[in-house]
């Protein structure tokens, strides 16, 4: 067992002692702040004197033993009010993250904390156009039809099938369900998600993604809609040419978040060695 101090245990205790300051620490401890940031940066942790053990010891009021080991993370995520999530973030969006956190400078912990908070409004928002929507279609079907029957008396009812009120009933019973990933299927089998068109209304009205719009995939019913960066949109962040063939099967691992963006260089160039050899290889095939 390593008899060094741990950064990151003096950095835990330090927190839990009520939230202390690196100068709050150094204060009860008679012990410089100077030396403290060093210990937390991991710089001279060997061979702290004993004087100095004891006095940080007694103001943490723990062993030294304690500041030897790592904490655990379960511990470090409760002292942090953080608490561990039991699912996982889909690879394309993982990517995403990635290149919000750059866009804005945000932390990945930061737009997690929002993350239910921004799918409230955008949800809520969602419906609300849907509602909006409903009512002035429902309301200018009423009135075309009222005026066909007016200029048409001698055609009763003709004009009451002109469009399919199931379509519309089925609305109704969605909206009242609130249910925010409907998805409708029409008589080709085409698949339509209100959700994705209010994405995409949105994101336009911001003017993002105008160039290279999101390609949106419903996904079956009840799901969150499947999407990924724009390839070229990609290929500009990491310097990719999205005309090249092997620079578009790295672009599709950034994609699907086979490749972390955080950590693109070193895997681009090891991607792109390997792209290589398989161009020459099937060269060497034809030939």
């Amino acid at each position: 067992m390593t008899d060094s101090l741990n950064p990151e245990a003096l950095k835990f205790y330090r927190k839990q002692r009520g939230n202390w300051s690196q100068k709050d620490l150094a204060d009860e401890s008679n012990i410089s702040k100077t030396q403290i940031s060093r210990w937390e940066r991991g710089e001279q942790i060997a061979g702290i004197r004993s004087s100095s053990r004891e006095r940080l010891c007694q103001a943490l009021g723990i062993k030294w033993e304690q500041l030897t080991r790592a904490p655990k993370e379960t511990d470090t995520l409760k002292l942090l009010n953080r608490v561990p999530l039991k699912c996982g973030i889909d690879g394309s969006a993982r990517t995403f993250l990635t290149l919000v956190q750059a866009h804005l400078g945000l932390t990945e912990d930061a737009i997690m904390d929002l993350a239910p908070l921004a799918v409230l409004i955008l949800g809520r928002r969602s419906l609300r156009a849907r509602q909006t929507a409903l009512n002035e279609t429902v309301k200018a079907l009423e009135a075309a039809t009222a005026e066909a029957c007016r200029r048409l008396p001698y055609m009763p009812g003709a004009f009451r099938d002109g469009y399919d009120y199931e379509w519309i009933d089925e609305e109704r019973n969605s909206l009242k369900e609130r249910e925010l990933f409907m998805t409708y299927v029409d008589y080709e089998s085409n698949e339509y998600s209100p959700f994705i068109n209010f994405l995409q209304d949105e994101l336009k009205a911001l003017g993002l993604f105008e160039e290279h719009p999101i390609d949106f995939t419903a996904s079956y019913r009840g799901a969150t809609p499947d999407y990924a960066v724009p390839a070229h949109v990609l290929a500009d962040t990491v310097g990719l040419d999205p005309d090249n063939e092997v620079d578009q099967g790295i672009l599709e691992r950034i994609q699907d978040g086979r490749i972390d963006l955080e950590d693109q260089h070193h895997a681009i160039l090891r991607c792109r060695v390997d792209g290589v050899r398989i161009r020459r290889g099937r060269r060497r095939n034809h030939i």
